[in-house]
C-alpha cells in the first residue's frame, strides 16, 4: 500500500478552478443555478428526430462501488482496491478491447498521484459448464472452469468476503468451452488444476501459495484423449499426486509427479493392459479409501460401475465390475465418489431409472449394493452428482434435477439410509437439469455449491449451519470483475505516455478524458497542463492529446501521436477540444446517408472549450470527425470540425468550430456513444461543482445524430436529491470534518463543510440496452462521488416514446 500522509492536492475533476488558469476563475464560480445550462444549438444545425425530444427517465439505481474500500451501503464490491495502491479515483474513460472494457481512471487519491488503468473482463459461463474448487491457501478456496473462449479461469473467494474474479490463467482456445476440470494439492503449498486441451492432451495449471499462476503444462501427448475428457486427481500417498483420464483407446490412464516437482510421470495404462475400461472421455472419480487405498471409479462400456485400485506403491488393479447387480447405468456418465466416514466410501451415479444409486465399501471391502437414495425419478441417466462433508457427520449430494432446479440429499455419518430430496431455491428453473456441481465447505459453518446458470451465469448456493439453503447467487457478475494493470511491484502500473525518448505519466491535474478502440490498438484521449515553448516566460496552458497503444492491459506506454491546440491564456481564443470524448462508427455511409467521409470508418469527437456567453464563462461543446484507416495511425491534419454552416458543414480549421450547446462549466466531464438498435446518439455529462452547483445533475441528450444532439432536450438521468445519492456521500455541516466519518480521504475544511457533489459520468457503451417492444433503454455508466473519492457503477432507464 503506498503510503503517504500528505494532503492530496484538489481532485481531477476540477482541474482548471486550482491549479490551471485565472481565465476559468468566473467560470468556477458558475451561476449559482441548479445546472441548468443554456442550450446553443449552433448555426444551421437539423432538426432533431422525434426520438430525440421524446425521451423520459423512468428510474435509476446504483449497482455497486467499483474502487476504494469502502462503501457506505454495504453494496456488492468486486474486491479491495486497496492493496493495488488504488484507494480513491475518479473519471473513468472506457473502450472495450479485445472483449474487455478498459477503464483509464483519474488520479489514485495518494502520492504519486497517477491514473490508473483498469480492465472489466466478463467472463461468461458456459451452460452446461463443469466446475472444480479446491483450497489455494488455508482461507481462499478456488473455483476453475473452462469459458465460452476456451481459457482456463479461476474466481475465488478469502473467507466469507464476497467472490472474485473470474480470472483469466490460460490462453485463449486451450480447451473446449465448459470442459471438465480437476483441482488438488500436489503438496500443501502447490495447487494443480487438470484438464484436457483441445487438440487431445493432459494440461496442468498451478500456483504455490498466494503466488501467480502459471501457463499451462503439457503434461501428455497430443491425442492422448478426447479433447474435454473427463479428469480426476488424488493422491496415492502422502507425497504423490497423480492425475487420471480415459483415453481414446478407452482405458484408464495416469500421471503422477513427487513432492513439489514438474516432473511429470506417465502416462501409464492401470490395470489390466487387455481390457477396456470405459467410453473415451468418460467421467472419472478418485477416492482415497483409506490411508493405504487409492481407488478410481468409471461406468463401463458394459453400463456398470467399474473401479481400479492400488495399495500404498503397489501395482494397479482392474479393472473390475463393482456389482453384479448394476447394469443400467449410463456408459462413461457422472460419477462421484467420497469417503464418508472412517470406514465407509461411497460412490454415487445416476442410472437409467433417473434415480440417484450409492454403491459402498467399508474399510476396502468389496463395493456393495445398489442401493437407490429413494423412489422419486428426479434426474437425466448420468446427470452429475457433487458430494460434500456438510458437516462431521453430515455427507450432502447435490445435483440439477428435473425442473432444472438444484436439490439436496443428506446422509448422517456412516448411516445407510439418506434423506431429501428437497430444493435448494424457491426459484424457478435455475439451471439445465443434469448440469454439472460442485460442492466444498466454505468456512466452518458454511457449504456451498456452485454450477451453471441459464444465461452465462455462475450460480453458488449456500447452506449456513441451521437455516435453509440460501441463494442461488452469481458470482461472475458483469460490469465488477476489475482488476487493475499491475506493475512488478504487485501496485498499479499507471496511464504514461512515451514521446521520443521519454516515458512520463500525466502530471499535475492531468486526466484520461476519452478512448476508442481501432484495428487491433486503443486510443486514449488525455491532457494536461504544459509549456507551450521552452522558454521561462512561456504559458503553462492545458493541452489535449492523442496517445495509442496495442498493448493497453500490459503495463506499457502509450506512445503520443499528437497534440490539438490548447486552451488560450487568460481567456484569449484558443482550442475547443479540450475535454475529448469519442465514438467510433464503421461503415458511416450507411450509417449517415449523406455524410461525406474519405473513409469508411471513423470517430465522431465531441469537445469541450470555455467560452464567454452572456457574459459568463461557460463550457461549449463543439463537434469534430477524425477518420481512421486500418494500418494507419490518425493525425491532427485528418480532423474535421463541425461549422453548421458552409457547403458540407465542417472545416479544417478547429477555430471554426461552433458549439452544440453549453455547459455549467468547461472542465464537466463528457461521455458519447450510440444507442444499439436505434440509430440514436447520447451524450452524458454533469452539471455540479465544487460548493456550487452541488444538487445538480448528471444529464443526458438523445438525438438522431450528432450534430442534432444540439437541438435536443436535457434529461436528468441522476439526479442526487431525487435519486437519494447522499446515501452513499458525506454532507458533514456542524461537527469538525475529521469526525464526521473515519473512512473520507483527505478531508478539507472549508467553513466547516465539504462539498459532495456527482461528477464525472462516462457511459459503459458495451452494456448499453435497448427493447425495442418496450422502447425502454438502459443505460450503465461511471458516476464519480467527490466525497468519498471513489467511483459507482450506475444504472438508469428511459423511456423512448
Amino acid at each position: 500500500m503506498l503510503r503517504d500522509s500528505r494532503p492530496r492536492r484538489w481532485l481531477t475533476f476540477p482541474f482548471f478552478c486550482v491549479t490551471a488558469l485565472a481565465v476559468l476563475a468566473a467560470s468556477c464560480g458558475g451561476n449559482g443555478s441548479k445546472g441548468d445550462a443554456p442550450k446553443d444549438a449552433g448555426a444551421g444545425s437539423a432538426s432533431a428526430h422525434p426520438l430525440a425530444t421524446a425521451a423520459s427517465w423512468r428510474s435509476t439505481e446504483r449497482l455497486a462501488q467499483l474502487t476504494g474500500n469502502y462503501d457506505p451501503e454495504g453494496k456488492p464490491h468486486f474486491g479491495n482496491t486497496v492493496p493495488w495502491g488504488v484507494e480513491g479515483v475518479d473519471l473513468g474513460a472506457n473502450t472495450e478491447y479485445d472483449g474487455r472494457t478498459i477503464i483509464f481512471f483519474g488520479d489514485e487519491a495518494r502520492a504519486p498521484y497517477a491514473d490508473p488503468v483498469a480492465v472489466i473482463d466478463d467472463v461468461a459461463f458456459p451452460r452446461n459448464g463443469h466446475v472444480a474448487m479446491e483450497w489455494q491457501t488455508s482461507n481462499q478456496l478456488d473455483a476453475f472452469f473452462i469459458g465460452n473462449d476456451g481459457a482456463l479461469y479461476v474466481a475465488w473467494i478469502v473467507d466469507g468476503h464476497f467472490w472474485e474474479g473470474p480470472h483469466r490463467i490460460s490462453p485463449l482456445s486451450t480447451a473446449p468451452p465448459g470442459a471438465p476440470v480437476a483441482a488438488a494439492k500436489q503438496t500443501a503449498e502447490k495447487l494443480d488444476v487438470f484438464y484436457v486441451g483441445d487438440e487431445g492432451q493432459l494440461l496442468v495449471s498451478s500456483v504455490s501459495g498466494d503466488g501467480v499462476w502459471q501457463a499451462p503444462f503439457q503434461i501428455s501427448g497430443q491425442g492422448t484423449a478426447p479433447p474435454g475428457a473427463g479428469v480426476a486427481a488424488a493422491p496415492q500417498s502422502a507425497n504423490q499426486l497423480d492425475a487420471f483420464f480415459v483415453g481414446n483407446d478407452e482405458k484408464l490412464h495416469v500421471h503422477w509427479v513427487v513432492g513439489q516437482g514438474t516432473d511429470w510421470a506417465g502416462p501409464t495404462i492401470v490395470g489390466d493392459l487387455a481390457k477396456t475400461t470405459a467410453p473415451p472421455g468418460a467421467s472419472v472419480a478418485a477416492i482415497q479409501q483409506n490411508t493405504d487405498l487409492l481407488a478410481v471409479t468409471v461406468i463401463g462400456k458394459d453400463r456398470k460401475p467399474t473401479v481400479h485400485w492400488v495399495h500404498g506403491g503397489g501395482t494397479w488393479q482392474g479393472p473390475s465390475p463393482m456389482t453384479e447387480n448394476a447394469d443400467f447405468a449410463p456408459p462413461g456418465g457422472s460419477v462421484a465418489a467420497i469417503r464418508r466416514g472412517l470406514h465407509r466410501a461411497s460412490m454415487v451415479f445416476v442410472g437409467d431409472n433417473e434415480k440417484l444409486t450409492e454403491l459402498r465399501s467399508d474399510d476396502g471391502a468389496p463395493w456393495q449394493g445398489p442401493f437407490e437414495f429413494d423412489s422419486t425419478e428426479i434426474a437425466p441417466p448420468g446427470g452429475n452428482i457433487a458430494l460434500v462433508k456438510q458437516e462431521t457427520d453430515v455427507t450432502s449430494a447435490l445435483f440439477v434435477g428435473y425442473g432444472g432446479k438444484p436439490y439436496v440429499h443428506w446422509v448422517s455419518g456412516e448411516g445407510n439410509t439418506w434423506s431429501g430430496p428437497i430444493a435448494m431455491t424457491s426459484a424457478g428453473s435455475v439451471a439445465s437439469a443434469g448440469a454439472p456441481i460442485a460442492a466444498a465447505k466454505q468456512t466452518e459453518s458454511v457449504t456451498i455449491g456452485l454450477y451453471g446458470g441459464l444465461n452465462d451465469e455462475m450460480l453458488v448456493s449456500w447452506l449456513p449451519r441451521g437455516q435453509p439453503w440460501q441463494g442461488p447467487g452469481r458470482i461472475n457478475p458483469e460490469m465488477l470483475n476489475l482488476r487493475p494493470v499491475l506493475g512488478a511491484n504487485g501496485k498499479f502500473h499507471p496511464y504514461t505516455i512515451r514521446e521520443g525518448g521519454q516515458t512520463r505519466p500525466l502530471e499535475g491535474d492531468g486526466t484520461p478524458t476519452g478512448a476508442f478502440s481501432y484495428d487491433g490498438k486503443a486510443f486514449v484521449f488525455s491532457g494536461a497542463n504544459e509549456k507551450t515553448c521552452p522558454e521561462e516566460t512561456c504559458p503553462v496552458l492545458w493541452t489535449p492529446w492523442l496517445t495509442a497503444s496495442s498493448r493497453p492491459m500490459e503495463p506499457a506506454p502509450f506512445d503520443l501521436l499528437f497534440r490539438l491546440p490548447p486552451l488560450g491564456p487568460q481567456g484569449a481564443p484558443g482550442g475547443k477540444f479540450l475535454q475529448i470524448a469519442p465514438s467510433v462508427v464503421r461503415g458511416i455511409a450507411t450509417r449517415l446517408p449523406g455524410f461525406h467521409s474519405p473513409t469508411a470508418d471513423g470517430a465522431f469527437l465531441l469537445g469541450q472549450a470555455t467560452i464567454l456567453k452572456e457574459d459568463k464563462w461557460q463550457g461549449g461543446v463543439h463537434l469534430a470527425w477524425l477518420p481512421l484507416t486500418p494500418g494507419r495511425n490518425p493525425e491532427l491534419s485528418d480532423i474535421r470540425y463541425y461549422t453548421g454552416s458552409g457547403t458540407e458543414n465542417w472545416s479544417p480549421n478547429q477555430s471554426d468550430a461552433v458549439p452544440l450547446f453549453t455547459t455549467v462549466f468547461p472542465w464537466a466531464s463528457l461521455s458519447f456513444g450510440e444507442i444499439p438498435g436505434t440509430n440514436l446518439w447520447i451524450v452524458i455529462y454533469h452539471a455540479a461543482g465544487d460548493r456550487q452547483n452541488v444538487d445538480a445533475p448528471i444529464k443526458a441528450r438523445i438525438a438522431s445524430t450528432p450534430w442534432d444532439l444540439a437541438s435536443a432536450q436535457d434529461i436528468e438521468i441522476l439526479d442526487p436529491v431525487r435519486d437519494a445519492s447522499y446515501r452513499y456521500m458525506y454532507r458533514c455541516t456542524g461537527a469538525p470534518l475529521p469526525t464526521c466519518d473515519p473512512n473520507n480521504l483527505y478531508p478539507r475544511k472549508v467553513e466547516n463543510q465539504r462539498a459532495a457533489f456527482l461528477y464525472g459520468p462516462h457511459l459503459l457503451n458495451r452494456y448499453t440496452r435497448y427493447d425495442p417492444q418496450t422502447k425502454v433503454v438502459t443505460l450503465h455508466y461511471l458516476v464519480s462521488t467527490a466525497w468519498p473519492y471513489q467511483v459507482q457503477l450506475m444504472e438508469s432507464t428511459l423511456q423512448l416514446n
